[in-house]
This record gives structure tokens, C-alpha cells and sequence, in this order.
């Protein structure tokens, strides 16, 4: 099984292309934090309340990026607030998407495609190669959704997650959405670490307004 963190990139890549769905860079990069701690969460590292974040143990996972995390967490100079903590983990990883990348592209279900472009520029793509779990993510959310069929965990934080990083439309149709809307407000409301990765959103919207103002 892959993480929640290579789930999500995986959802926000064209499978041809390898490219990614339109996004603001730093709300994915925000979310695939937010995925990281739910990862450690469910394997029981960590413990989460509305405010706070716990460390529960300090025991290796045996994934390289959630081991990291882990020890950045762990630290005694550390905060509790997990809006802090994601906002630290999230500068002291700038390369978050392209490590998950790899690690896609390591365990082959992604292909690493390099071109020029006009012939000055590098430019990588991960057209997926094997997209098994991708869909069984896929048909899990959608179900979640369409059908209100009962979520486990996992599907709670990819559907916030989602909604994070304006991916749903990605998912969902106009229609469903809209038909849905109440079901998917429900879901997001119950996923503690997506409320705290959109306060750190709300806050760098709030600073860039801030700027334009000044």
C-alpha cells in the first residue's frame, strides 16, 4: 500500500502527460504535509486533537520521508500546535513533491520522462505506468461520496486534502459536486489535520493581500 502523501500525488497527476492538474503550489505542498502527519497518525506515531499534536512514539516506519518527519516532530524545541508543526515540516522539506516523485518512480508505478523545451530548458514528467492503486483510491473517494458509502480514515484525509488543493473537480464532475456539496462538507469537517493546513493557507492569502495593500 502507498502512502497517503504518493496517493495524493498521484491523484493530481494526468496519468498520460505525467504532468500536473493545475494547482497552487504551495497549498499541495501544504496538503502533502498535512498527508505525511495522517500517515504517521494511522501508524501510530502520533496523536491529534483539535489544537495539538502529539508524539506517541518515536519508533522507525521504515519509509524514509515519514522518518523525517518524525524526527522533526519529535524534537523538544518543537511546538505542539499542529499548525506550527506542519508550517515547520514544510520548510524544512522544500523538496517534498519530487522525493514522493521518486519514490513513485522507485517503486514503478511511474516512468520519468526528461525533454527540452525549447531546447534551453529541462523539463521531467511521470506519466503513470501503473495506475492499480490509483484507481481503487479512485472508486473508494467516489463512493464515499456518491454512494455514502462509510469511510475509513484514509479516504476522510484524501477528500479533505482534496478540497485543500482545489483537486476535487479533478475527482468529481460540476454536476456531482454540486449535487454532493452537503456530503463532501461533512467529510472535509472531519478531518482535524486539513483544518489545520487551511489556517496556514488563510494566513499566506491574508500576508500576500497584506502586501498588495501596502
Amino acid at each position: 500500500m502507498l502512502s497517503l502523501a504518493e496517493d495524493l500525488i498521484l491523484l493530481a497527476l494526468d496519468d498520460e502527460t505525467g504532468t500536473f492538474f493545475r494547482l497552487t503550489d504551495i497549498n499541495f505542498s501544504l496538503a502533502l504535509v498535512g498527508a505525511l502527519f495522517m500517515d504517521l497518525a494511522i501508524r501510530g506515531r502520533i496523536d491529534i486533537d483539535a489544537q495539538n499534536l502529539f508524539v506517541v512514539s518515536r519508533e522507525e516506519t521504515g519509509d524514509p520521508l515519514l522518518d523525517k518527519t518524525l524526527q522533526l516532530i519529535s524534537s523538544p524545541e518543537c511546538s505542539c500546535n499542529t499548525t506550527d508543526l506542519i508550517r515547520n515540516v514544510y520548510n524544512a522539506i522544500p523538496g517534498l513533491k519530487d522525493s514522493l516523485l521518486q519514490s513513485l518512480f522507485a517503486k514503478g508505478i511511474v516512468e520519468q520522462k526528461e525533454e527540452k523545451i525549447l531546447w534551453l530548458f529541462n523539463h521531467r514528467r511521470y506519466p503513470v505506468i501503473n495506475d492499480t492503486e490509483e484507481q481503487e483510491v479512485l472508486s473508494r473517494i467516489r463512493s464515499s461520496v456518491l454512494q455514502e458509502r462509510n469511510p475509513d480514515s484514509r479516504d476522510i484525509v484524501l477528500i479533505a486534502l482534496l478540497g485543500v488543493c482545489d483537486l476535487l473537480e479533478k475527482i468529481f464532475t460540476r454536476e456531482e459536486l454540486n449535487t454532493h456539496r452537503e456530503r463532501i462538507e461533512l467529510l472535509k469537517s472531519m478531518d482535524l489535520i486539513s483544518h489545520a493546513v487551511n489556517k496556514i493557507i488563510a494566513e499566506i492569502q491574508m500576508m500576500i493581500a497584506s502586501s498588495y495593500i501596502a
